[in-house]
């Protein structure tokens, strides 16, 4: 009995893991540096009306957790040398597709 439960538990365990959804994680600094760095951006932007410019970070937040979920830190590196050159990227064009939905999350659908 106790090596069915035991045996159990491992197949329960093995499946809740093969579920976790995939984080490619980046760096604390990387993490750190596009959230230092798209809030202000956010900020600034004439765009965001002044009521709404506080919720800024969220929608930065919304950005670096679901590009955790698709980039690695290459990726962001990649992506990072690219923007500061102003070469096109195609893993930036998927990024910024993650925009309207952080955008509903953040301002509710109006940046």
């Amino acid at each position: 009995m106790t090596r069915i439960v035991s045996t159990i538990a491992i197949l329960v365990a093995s499946l809740l893991l093969s579920l976790a959804p995939a984080q490619a994680q980046w760096t604390m600094t990387q993490r750190t540096k596009f959230l230092g760095d798209c809030t202000p951006a956010c900020e600034a932007n004439p765009n965001v009306p002044p009521n709404l410019k506080g919720q800024c970070a969220t929608f930065c937040n919304c950005l670096a957790n679901e590009g955790e979920k698709i980039f690695s830190a290459d990726d962001f590196q990649e992506m990072d040398d690219a923007a500061r050159t102003n070469t096109p990227n195609a893993k930036t064009q998927r990024f910024h597709a993650l925009v309207p939905a952080c955008n509903q999350q953040a301002f509710g659908g109006g940046k």
